[in-house]
């Protein structure tokens, strides 16, 4: 009987749960989401500045026997990457901006649905540019190989070569899927959430 009494007393002083209003429940996502722009701005942030900082530590080298056609795509290539990731961490940062000045509930929910559309794009972006990066990575040695070494060896170098680069881009490609699956996608799932709950108290 006393564990009863005990189990009674316990039940007794725990208060009723406490209802919060509309505007709170408002109040609480709208931080929420706040909060986890910010953290998807930071993330591209330090990825383009990690970026930065290798290019800085192994610079871009064009072989002189190169052409200048050549040389000019691989140029355009990195300005290219570089001006995309920066255009889109610009857009990580409107966004948080957006929702961080906005209290209406309508451009609340359409920042999470820009955001999510924009973090989608950005990791399209960065597997194209991946692709692309390797392509021409391939290309480079292939070239060179054929510069340098007779045609039936050129041939032959290429076809294993592209082999071995093929499984190399599989398996980095997979990696990097996981990194934006376990980074960016849990982001960008927690935004969704959020947005189907505004519109629910809406």
């Amino acid at each position: 009987m006393d564990e009863l009494d005990k189990l009674k007393t316990t039940w007794s002083g725990i208060s009723e749960p406490k209802q919060f209003s509309k505007q709170e429940i408002n109040k609480m996502l709208h931080g929420k989401s706040r909060s986890i722009i910010k953290w998807v701005f930071i993330i591209s942030v330090i990825e383009l500045l990690v970026g930065v900082c290798f290019s800085i530590a192994i610079p871009l080298k064009v072989e002189d026997e190169y052409s200048v056609m050549y040389s000019v795509a691989l140029w355009g290539m990195e300005i290219i990457s570089y001006c995309g990731i920066v255009y889109f961490v610009y857009g990580f940062f409107v966004n948080y901006r957006h929702v961080k000045n906005t209290s209406n509930v309508n451009d609340h929910i359409e920042s999470i649905v820009k955001t999510r559309r924009l973090v989608e794009l950005y990791i399209k972006f960065n597997i194209y540019l991946f692709g692309i990066s390797t392509l021409f990575f391939g290309f480079e040695k292939v070239l060179k190989v054929f510069q340098e070494k007779p045609f039936s060896y050129g041939i032959f170098y290429a076809i294993f070569f592209s082999i071995v680069l093929f499984f190399v881009f599989k398996l980095i490609l997979r990696v990097m899927k996981f990194y934006y699956r376990i980074i960016y996608q849990r982001l960008v799932s927690k935004l969704q959430r959020n947005k189907e709950e505004l519109i629910e108290i809406e």
